[in-house]
């Protein structure tokens, strides 16, 4: 069935989306408050029948694929084709995000599988064929001692079960010995449960469409060697893999039997029809934040050449607490002059209009802008910095930077202007999930377009 796409911060007329989604009025209604629950709603204004979404991802509901792309496009008529590979790559860029540092409030939203009450489904898919993917089926050692093995001699199966020949020294000799093999047993009752729930995987994203947004194979399990193995109920299962939790101590395995028995422990509702699952963000600023800190090279180490703040009781002074921390700062050489760098990622739709701007930064991003470069003044010169630029980032559908305006306060004009620069966001997003960086071409371009104006 094809996917509905929609945009964050559009505003949707509800009955129009019981048509999208092919829906019922009470359906629609148990999923505006599935959304309100989980605060991807930005505003619901019943009166004239209106819902706006803050939320970038995938939501299914009621059998429907419905994708979330950010609202930086709302503005651009792209077409099918670009919409369906666009959120292919905005599904890399969330999950590369979730496996590093994902904030509390996001966890329900994007991950995990060992913790029961985060449990995330789409995660959990996703999870659960990638790591077969890399590593295969569980797999559980058994024990076998086998008469002249190659494996390590149990010198005590050998002395109580074979008999000793006395040699002329009086030493016993045998002639066989039992070596103790570790086989893997293919067979064991986790792996069958393991082969049942990747094949409910692969079955559940072929049939919603989830496999052409996650990128995920479709490979199947013959159900004829499960049938020759009686599960048994769910408790009984959920009790063997609680007890293999104990017994296993390789990272890998502890989390896949933590994500199966989560994953069983939900599974009436885990595929129920009236279920609504989610697989996004309702905070695509950070995200932007963290791939434009990726890609152009935050240096971390800088962050110690801003003062802290020292508060007194006029006994004692205390510089221990946080600082003033920029999304992204850079120094380095262009043309044999060293070039410093103080940039803010900035998720905003701005534009300018009849003369006024639109959808900008509120004021305290300006001052606090200008607050980073202040900060760092004692150190542009002690480095002998000849060039310094103090910059917002905004994400654009361009293929190309641009610098297309600037902000300033007439009482801090002894501070350098705000610069006002589009990223083209898919480069950006492309990168990131390449984990490149800017090269010197790259800073060399975005140096020229900064200076065409300035």
């Amino acid at each position: 069935m094809k996917p509905i796409f929609l945009f964050e911060k559009e505003k949707y007329n509800l009955n129009e989306l019981i048509v999208y989604f092919e829906s019922d009025e009470s359906k629609l209604q148990y999923f505006v408050q599935e959304c309100l629950q989980r605060k991807i709603i930005d505003k619901l204004d019943k009166k004239k029948g209106s819902v706006t979404f803050k939320y970038v991802g995938i939501i299914f509901f009621n059998e429907r694929l419905v994708l979330f792309l950010p609202k930086y496009l709302r503005s651009d008529n792209i077409n099918d084709e670009e919409k369906n590979n666009l959120m292919k790559l905005l599904m890399k860029v969330l999950k590369i995000y979730a496996k590093r540092a994902v904030r509390k409030d996001e966890i329900e939203l994007l991950s995990t599988m060992e913790h029961e009450e985060y449990f995330n489904t789409i995660a959990a898919i996703d999870y659960f064929i990638n790591d077969y993917i890399e590593n295969g089926l569980y797999n559980r050692d058994k024990k076998e001692y086998v008469v002249n093995g190659t494996g390590e001699i149990d010198w005590q199966q050998t002395v109580d079960n074979q008999f000793a020949y006395l040699s002329k020294d009086r030493n016993p000799v045998y002639l066989d010995l039992f070596t103790e093999e570790v086989l893997n047993d293919g067979e064991h009752i986790i792996i069958q449960i393991h082969k049942y729930v990747l094949n409910q995987c692969f079955e559940y994203v072929k049939q919603t469409g989830l496999n052409n947004f996650l990128e995920l194979p479709t490979i199947h399990f013959d159900l004829f060697d499960l049938n020759e193995y009686n599960l048994g109920t769910i408790d009984y299962q959920l009790r063997l893999i609680s007890d293999a939790i104990y017994e296993e101590y390789e990272d890998r395995k502890v989390r896949l039997l933590h994500s199966l028995y989560n994953f069983l422990s939900k599974q009436a509702s885990t595929f129920s029809e009236k279920n609504v699952l989610f697989y996004g963000t309702r905070s695509f600023h950070v995200i932007w934040e963290k791939c434009c800190a990726s890609v152009l090279g935050h240096q971390e180490k800088l962050i110690q050449e801003i003062p802290r703040p020292i508060w007194s009781n006029y006994k004692v002074d205390d510089s221990t607490k946080s600082t003033l921390i920029p999304d992204i700062i850079k120094s380095l050489e262009y043309k044999q002059k060293k070039i410093l760098f103080i940039l803010d990622a900035k998720y905003y739709e701005i534009s300018f209009k009849n003369n006024k701007v639109y959808e900008n930064p509120g004021i305290e991003d300006v001052i606090k802008q200008y607050m980073y470069e202040k900060s760092l003044q004692k150190y542009i010169k002690k480095e002998n910095i000849i060039e310094w630029y103090n910059i917002f980032l905004f994400p654009t559908t361009n293929k190309s930077i641009s610098e297309f305006g600037q902000v300033s306060i007439s009482f801090l004009d002894e501070l350098k202007k705000i610069l006002l620069v589009h990223l083209p966001a898919e480069e950006i997003f492309k990168k990131y999930v390449q984990f490149q960086r800017w090269e010197h071409k790259d800073w060399d371009a975005f140096i020229v377009e900064i200076e065409k104006k300035t």
